[in-house]
């Protein structure tokens, strides 16, 4: 599945036409670029086809109690929560008695990913370009599904270029989410043969 980062009015065109996007993703960076607030973008989004990500702050509850108090977003938003193990387990929990799924974010070594399984998490998400910089390397990502065979639950987040989508899903990752410039480039058609326009033209001929 693919999934936009971004919650503005171009990217909620974009997967409001285009099915194949599964919804939207968001985090505090996206909404203050798009001057938004946390109230507004669970309203907006919850308008919006498809099935979205929204961050809480470990430090700040408010933003829990907000889910917990409004639990009809539950029906379609998945809740990111920066996963440090030792301190996730309260939200983990109350938000699950208000039947929201949860991500897994900011997710990089074998103990996140063991506590996120544990506690049977919809998603695991990793930034791989963000890995890569910090020194992982491509074999350590890869090799991720061979000890966690749960292609499912993994969401490769934040590529930042079309080679990177090729790779990891050669890798055999199944959900990524990429921004909407790199969303309306991986999917730019350009046909070898001139495919597309011949075959217009025949039918063309046709009706003529």
């Amino acid at each position: 599945m693919i999934f936009v980062d971004s919650i503005s009015s171009n990217s909620i065109e974009l997967i409001s036409k285009n099915l194949f996007f599964e919804g939207l993703t968001t985090n505090p960076t996206i909404l203050k670029k798009n001057g938004i607030s946390f109230e507004k973008a669970l309203q907006t989004l919850s308008e919006v086809r498809g099935t979205h990500f929204v961050q809480i702050s470990l430090r700040d509850e408010r933003y829990l109690n907000y889910l917990v108090e409004n639990p009809f977003y539950s029906n379609k938003i998945i809740i990111k929560i920066p996963w440090v193990p030792l301190k996730i387990s309260k939200f983990v929990k109350k938000l699950r008695e208000k039947e929201y799924k949860i991500c897994a974010t900011a997710v990089y070594n074998f103990n996140q990913i063991i506590s996120a399984l544990t506690l049977d998490v919809d998603y695991i998400a990793f930034y791989y370009s963000r890995m890569l910089k910090s020194g992982y390397k491509k074999e350590y990502v890869k090799d991720l599904l061979t000890i966690f065979p749960y292609p499912e639950k993994f969401l490769v987040a934040s590529l930042k270029t079309t080679e990177d989508i090729n790779e990891v899903i050669k890798m055999g990752y199944k959900n990524i989410t990429i921004d909407e410039e790199l969303a309306l480039e991986f999917f730019e058609m350009n046909f070898p043969n001139n495919d597309l326009e011949k075959f217009e033209n025949d039918f063309e001929e046709e009706l003529n």
